[in-house]
């Protein structure tokens, strides 16, 4: 508590430990190199120690890490309920998810999991691949409402993924989109 850390989990304390071992040294070894030519008595023992900022964010990772591999355990499991629960735990650090579109994260997921050589998809795999599909499912909710608008503002969108889209045309790709989902 006197250290104000947040999001601390009892469960990862062996994993904080590590990853907070590994940091200080890291630190004491960097600030050994800077300081070679000081004496000890003129050295600075905060350059040594960890902040409670550096110590926060050894959490945040361990934490993000944590989340990473309870969404790749989740996603074999077929259930589209788990898998939007866990891609919106706050510690996995992904954009928002919908949950009218949990079907469609389950699905694709998956797909791109097994992919994957080791049935893994890393935290920059699933940033990329959620921030897509949550473009797509936008994408599909402003067909589905017949908004014209809100398809153009979708199909200008850069996290759609859509490569080579000419900006002159959108409204007649919008319109073409919109008569096909009908």
């Amino acid at each position: 508590p006197n250290a104000v850390l947040t999001l601390v989990d009892d469960n990862l304390a062996p994993e904080y430990q590590k990853e907070l071992w590994d940091a200080k040294k890291k630190k004491e070894e960097n600030a050994r190199l800077k300081n070679s030519c000081i004496s000890e008595e003129e050295r600075d023992a905060y350059e040594e120690l960890l902040t409670q900022a550096e110590i926060q964010g050894n959490i945040n990772k361990v934490n993000r890490q944590a989340a990473v591999d309870h969404i790749n355990a989740v996603i074999p499991e077929g259930d589209p309920e788990n898998t939007l629960l866990a891609l919106k735990k706050p510690e996995a650090q992904l954009p928002a998810v919908y949950p009218f579109a949990a079907a469609m994260y389950q699905n694709e997921l998956f797909n791109l999991q097994k992919q994957n050589a080791m049935n893994y998809l890393a935290h920059e795999e699933l940033l990329i691949a959620v921030e897509m599909l949550s473009a797509v499912a936008l994408l599909n909710q402003a067909l589905e409402s017949n908004d014209l608008v809100s398809v153009q503002n979708q199909l200008r969108s850069p996290t759609i993924g859509l490569n080579n889209l000419d900006k002159a045309y959108v409204e007649r790709y919008a319109n073409t989109l919109l008569s096909v989902k009908l």
